[in-house]
Order: structure tokens, then C-alpha cells, then sequence
């Protein structure tokens, strides 16, 4: 099993088909799950640059209302991955649509994607980067579900202003090297810290438990590295989701 973690890169829309004027898809270049893209109808397309030339191995639209039947077609340098599906596996009505793409690394600046569904759709966060990739996470991880609804209670009334279940995770992942730390780990928590947000999937192996497992959200306790022993590091933080 592999687990993996993705900063995503910043990236200007240079062309773009079939989305709502106040709605484009620069939208999705902004951490904020309010602002989204939204298609016009049942097909919509866009390329992104990222400003020079970028190593990368992942492409994801994250927070959608894309159904199983709809297809997402990603380009990129060398790569393209034809139609594929939003998504395999169950997932709960409560979750927005998390679209996964993998592959081989590749070095482009620009990425092209298309999208095709049974009815108009938006979506929330493209994100575009590289893997950092672990053998795994420990044993005794922890999913949580944090409730943003707002309950206060007095003597005999309870009110309830319902807001979205955000989904978290406390995890530990054992047996980094010190070059996996100082070339990966290190700069990714330096660079994100608390405030920016990553694609974290725990199981990355396996696309039919990402609608419930993949989160998009910020550190929200804080990350460290532990180094136990002579050529060993142990990762752990917390992180929450965005979004459902």
C-alpha cells in the first residue's frame, strides 16, 4: 500500500470551453470550497499553464458533483489518460467528487482537460503536482469527522445551524530515510504549514476507497518529523478537509 501527499501548483487558465462567465475556472486556483467552476452544460474542456516546465504526476479535480457516468479527460506533456471515469467505488450523498489521475512523471507547463456528464456540473480545486509517496501509513491512524454545524443549548431549547462534516485524519508514516526527508518532507511542510492545503490520499493504490478516504484540506495540528533512530524518520500530523 502506498500513501501519498500533493502541494498543488499554482497555474494561470489559458483557454477555456463551456463554463459560466461568473464562474470560470480560475476559480479553482483559489483555496476556498465557496468559489467553484461551473459548466454551461454536459461538456466542458480547459488548459492551465504553470508557468515553466514542472515535473509532475498528478492531476485531480476535487470537491464536484461529478456522478460515476461522467468521464475526465487529462493531457499532459506525454501523458494522456483518455476517458476515465469520475469515479470507482462507493460514495456517500453527503461527499463531493474527488477525481483522481496517476502517472508515470512528466515534465510540461501545460495541462489540458476535458470533461463530459450526464448534466451540468462544477467542481472546486484543480490540483496539479508531484507525489510524495510513503510504503504507507502506521498502524492505529485515526479518521474523524469534524461537525462545522453550530449548536448552542440553553435551559430546555437546543438550536442547531447545520453546516457541512468535514472529514480528518491523525496518521504516523515510519521508515522515511533522511534523503526522503531532506528532499521531500521537508520542504513540503516547511512549504505548506498550516495555512496552505494538500491532497492527501492514505491508500493510494486503491481508487475505490478514495471518495471516502482522500482528503484536500490544511494541517491542522502541527506536522513534525521524528528522527528515532540512525537513518529513520517518522512523520505525523493531522489534516482536515475543505470541503465534504
Amino acid at each position: 500500500m502506498t500513501a501519498i501527499i500533493v502541494r498543488p501548483l499554482k497555474f494561470t487558465v489559458t483557454a477555456s470551453s463551456g463554463w459560466v462567465a461568473a464562474n470560470p475556472v480560475t476559480n479553482t486556483n483559489i483555496d476556498h470550497p465557496g468559489l467553484v467552476a461551473k459548466s454551461t452544460g454536459t461538456t466542458a474542456t480547459f488548459t492551465v499553464n504553470l508557468g515553466s516546465s514542472q515535473t509532475i504526476d498528478t492531476v485531480a479535480l476535487v470537491g464536484s458533483t461529478l456522478p460515476a457516468g461522467a468521464t475526465v479527460s487529462v493531457s499532459a506533456g506525454s501523458y494522456s489518460s483518455g476517458n476515465v471515469a469520475a469515479y470507482t467505488g462507493t460514495k456517500d450523498d453527503a461527499t463531493t467528487t474527488k477525481t483522481i489521475l496517476q502517472f508515470t512523471a512528466v515534465t510540461t507547463n501545460a495541462i489540458t482537460v476535458s470533461i463530459t456528464a450526464p448534466a451540468a456540473f462544477q467542481f472546486q480545486r484543480l490540483v496539479i503536482g508531484k507525489r510524495v509517496e510513503t510504503d504507507g501509513i502506521d498502524q492505529n491512524c485515526e479518521q474523524s469527522f469534524d461537525d462545522q454545524s453550530v449548536i448552542e443549548s440553553g435551559p430546555g431549547y437546543t438550536t442547531v445551524e447545520e453546516f457541512a462534516v468535514l472529514t480528518a485524519w491523525r496518521v504516523k508514516m515510519s521508515w522515511i530515510d533522511d534523503t526522503k526527508w531532506r528532499n521531500e518532507f521537508f520542504p513540503l511542510f516547511n512549504r505548506v504549514g498550516a495555512s496552505r492545503p494538500v491532497l492527501f490520499i492514505p491508500i493510494a493504490d486503491q481508487p475505490a476507497r478514495f471518495q471516502h478516504e482522500a482528503v484536500f484540506g490544511r494541517m491542522t495540528g502541527i506536522a513534525k518529523g521524528e528522527h528515532t533512530n540512525s537513518n529513520n524518520w517518522v512523520v505525523s500530523f493531522t489534516i482536515t478537509g475543505l470541503a465534504p
